[in-house]
């Protein structure tokens, strides 16, 4: 019997819903939407001289071109049973979303600092270390303000990522006392596995995330609606298992098979690590395609403006 495609797994609900969304996700392309959004831009500031809403109309139209690129991927690589469009849509949005940061600033984080890590985990779900070494130096903590069990995710990601075992022993019993849905206290167990060499708990924790994936759309995270049918979360956080406990040398644990855990993408991303993978803008605004590759820590709108037609 023929091995199943994706799109033919997945519940019936699911497949209608990535059939009704195909058509809308198809067209524009996203070079015409960023083009579309530059010039809106490019307007305001011709409309107001002093250009101090600039930043946040830029930051805006980065974040719906990000999660128009990103659900698209998603579906293409549902529908077309390939993971290229899904690396590479993932890997745009999640540099877009740095750029979405730097260019609102705080008025866009609102009264939150560390909203970024949900970025951070697209980007380690396609293993991109360049962009996120831009994150943690741009954005290098510890974080105070936000939902609170964001900031400990926050906090005890910095951790691992420095391998800093006394802030991940200090954060431990807090992750422990919280009471969290299912889907968010795994987020943090997982990071307190990978920094114990703990395989089994890690592989645990990710097999609660890829099971309660599909709900967290209800949860108040940043994330996109057809990222339930992917989990996003638990690849990011294998990626990140499977670098420490590589650099350790342990073993990487066996994560199964279920329906939201992509193993055809996660064989992808092991066999071929991010290089240069996300959309090029270069022909759009030569300035934004350069913000995409060099990941600037600030943003000359100005400049950009310059390159609008």
């Amino acid at each position: 019997m023929p091995t199943k495609t994706c799109f033919q797994r997945l519940p019936k609900r699911d497949r209608d819903e990535v059939v009704r969304l195909d058509a809308h996700y198809s067209s524009p392309p996203p070079e015409t939407m960023l083009a579309e959004g530059l010039r809106r831009v490019r307007d305001m500031a011709r409309n107001s001289p002093k250009g101090s809403s600039l930043p946040l109309a830029l930051a805006g139209e980065f974040f719906g071109l990000m999660s128009r690129i990103q659900e698209g991927g998603i579906i293409r690589r549902l529908r077309d049973d390939n993971v290229a469009p899904l690396r590479t849509s993932v890997n745009t949005a999640a540099r877009l979303q740095l750029l979405t940061i730097v260019a609102g600033g705080k008025e866009w984080s609102s009264s939150s600092d560390c909203g970024h890590v949900f970025a951070m985990i697209r980007a380690l779900a396609v293993d991109d270390w360049p962009l996120i070494n831009a994150f943690v130096s741009r954005f290098p903590g510890p974080f105070s303000d936000g939902h609170p069990a964001t900031v400990l995710f926050a906090n005890a990601l910095y951790g691992v990522l420095r391998d800093d075992r006394a802030a991940l022993e200090h954060l431990d019993t807090r992750i422990r006392q919280r009471k969290e849905s299912s889907f968010f206290q795994a987020m943090s167990d997982t990071l307190v596995g990978i920094m114990g060499d703990d395989a089994a708990s890690v592989a645990a924790s990710i097999g609660t995330l890829i099971k309660y994936n599909r709900r967290q759309d209800q949860m108040g995270i940043v994330f996109f609606n057809m990222e339930k049918l992917i989990c996003l979360m638990g690849h990011g956080l294998f990626n990140l298992c499977r670098r420490k406990f590589s650099a350790r040398g342990l073993s990487v644990p066996e994560i199964a098979a279920e329906l939201t855990w992509d193993a055809e993408f996660q064989r992808s991303v092991e066999a071929s690590p991010a290089a240069d993978e996300y959309l090029d803008f270069s022909s759009v605004n030569p300035v934004v395609g350069q913000w995409m590759k060099d990941l600037p820590a600030m943003l000359d709108i100005d400049g950009f403006l310059q390159h609008v037609s």
